[in-house]
């Protein structure tokens, strides 16, 4: 199975070639907060590649941002507020902050968050919600806060004019019933239909974005991540978020 799908993964790689087009990706790692080998095997598997890695501003350590800061290809993103969550069964998929918030509560929650993350010494260049949740009262507090742009998944979640948003699209994992690898065959097909779609669509600067989460990473997933970087590298183009949105 997987080797069928990247087999034409391939293909579909070559067809972009030959129309005269190469790919752009970008790369979203979420839920830092400190080091560890998780994070430093990440950082050595990314070396040279524009990185945006998502910071959990409760707890953040001065170590982390210290290590961050020498990393010239890492872009800072605020990851929420604590990444704890807030919402009840009855009220629906996660998120760290609860449904009947108001937008002037939620804001000074961001800020504070933001502060926290600046005083440790990291300068977050957008938002990045935990679970991608995205809302219409969050769009409106980060509006507030002064974020320009942020990250969610797929184009899901509530949209507002004048804050650009750059979303991923494959994740590595598998969430229902625990984080798990999602499968080489199953990830190699979304990148296929992901790049066809651009294709045949002629969106071809829409940039695909890629999703990790280190920290829950098995040997499985950091095994596909190593090989999957040595196959895209010579084939398409990865850029940092800040470039991607102001293009």
């Amino acid at each position: 199975m997987s080797l069928l799908a990247r087999s034409l993964l391939l293909r579909e790689l070559a067809r972009w070639h030959a129309a005269g087009h190469r790919p752009l990706f970008w790369w979203r790692d979420d839920d830092a907060r400190g080091i560890s080998p998780s994070l430093n095997r990440l950082l050595l598997i990314a070396e040279g590649l524009p990185l945006s890695i998502a910071v959990i501003p409760e707890g953040v350590s001065v170590t982390l941002a210290r290590h961050l800061t020498k990393i010239r290809t890492v872009t800072i993103a605020q990851h929420g507020i604590d990444h704890v969550n807030q919402r009840q069964p009855a009220e629906g998929p996660a998120a760290d902050y609860t449904s009947a918030i108001a937008a002037g509560p939620l804001t000074r929650k961001i800020l504070a968050g933001r502060d926290a993350l600046e005083q440790a010494g990291l300068d977050p260049v957008f938002f990045a919600p935990p679970w991608n949740r995205i809302e219409p009262v969050l769009l409106e507090a980060l509006a507030i806060s002064g974020y320009f742009s942020l990250s969610g998944w797929n184009g899901e979640g509530a949209a507002r004019p004048g804050l650009q948003r750059l979303d991923t699209h494959i994740d590595l994992l598998r969430w229902k019933g625990g984080a798990r690898f999602r499968g080489a065959g199953r990830l190699y097909e979304d990148l296929r239909r992901q790049l066809a779609e651009r294709r045949r669509g002629g969106a071809f600067g829409r940039p695909i974005g890629l999703l990790t989460h280190h920290l829950d990473h098995d040997e499985a997933s950091w095994k596909f991540l190593e090989f999957l970087l040595r196959l895209l590298r010579p084939a398409v183009d990865f850029h940092g978020f800040a470039e991607l949105v102001a293009d």
